[in-house]
């Protein structure tokens, strides 16, 4: 199976990349799988020298202008989406420059049973496990019980929700019931190009009211979310550290440690 591994890397969010792709060859250079990144930076020159000390997989540099913030993760899907005729892997697979890769989490996965087609990520920050795991959370964490109450009383639903009508990314309350990630997520080519398309849609109209949701491109994840049926996977696919709610899931990929939240 061919399996393309799509990037925005903007900016100083290449070196991060640089870092990513040096952890997949240490995670998934045994893997079955034949693997292709996907980078889209203005650092055009610099990604291809990089590319060619990695024999084991297969680069394609797209180049695209330098955006900044937050055009960088707000046009992503438009930036993906012009460019769909050069991506001819089986599964496609969008990952955010700032991520590493801890396992080999292509063997974790059965693609075949991908419902719709698609795989989401539980958000690392709003995942929370179930039955005693949880009562054990919230009594060690009482402070997590707290703010989920209030989250859940303001907003009905964990996450950080877009709750203004104005933007199309707004979610009904009554439909906020998994939030996702929007730095990890992948579906076969088919159905990820079609996600794609309807996220790179929702943005530009917002765009044209002079809208921003209130996390730009995983608000729009968010609502195509509650529109569709996937499949929810373990924030093991975003696993953060220091997030306590997670110690006990595999670490597969790993974002970039960014300070403590706890």
């Amino acid at each position: 199976m061919k399996i393309g591994i799509l990037t925005i890397a903007t900016g100083r969010y290449l070196e991060y990349w640089k870092d990513m792709v040096a952890s997949a060859l240490v995670n998934l250079n045994n893997s079955d799988y034949e693997i292709t990144f996907h980078v889209f930076t203005e650092r055009y020159n610099e990604a291809q020298k990089f590319s060619r000390n990695f024999k084991q997989f297969e680069f394609k540099v797209h180049r695209i202008p330098g955006y900044g913030w937050p055009e960088a993760t707000l046009l992503r899907y438009e930036i993906i989406d012009k460019l769909k005729d050069q991506y001819y892997e089986d599964v496609l697979m969008h990952l955010d420059a700032d991520m590493l890769i801890h396992g080999n989490f292509l063997e974790s996965i059965k693609w075949d049973e991908l419902i719709g087609g698609i795989g989401l990520v539980a958000h690392p920050g709003f995942w929370r496990p179930r039955r005693e795991k949880r009562i054990k959370l919230y009594l060690r964490y009482p402070r997590i019980l707290f703010s989920d109450i209030r989250s859940l009383l303001m907003y009905g639903g964990l996450g950080t929700w877009e709750t203004r009508k104005q933007s199309r990314a707004f979610v009904k309350r009554r439909d906020r019931r998994h939030y996702v990630c929007g730095g990890s997520w992948f579906g076969t080519r088919s159905k990820f190009l079609e996600l794609i398309g309807t996220c790179a849609e929702s943005v530009q109209r917002d765009l044209a009211q002079d809208q921003i949701a209130v996390w730009h491109d995983e608000s729009h994840l968010n609502l195509w979310a509650a529109e569709n049926n996937f499949s929810l996977l373990s924030p093991s696919y975003c696993y953060d550290p220091t997030y306590p709610q997670l110690l006990q899931l595999q670490d597969l990929i790993r974002a970039v440690d960014k300070g403590n939240k706890n």
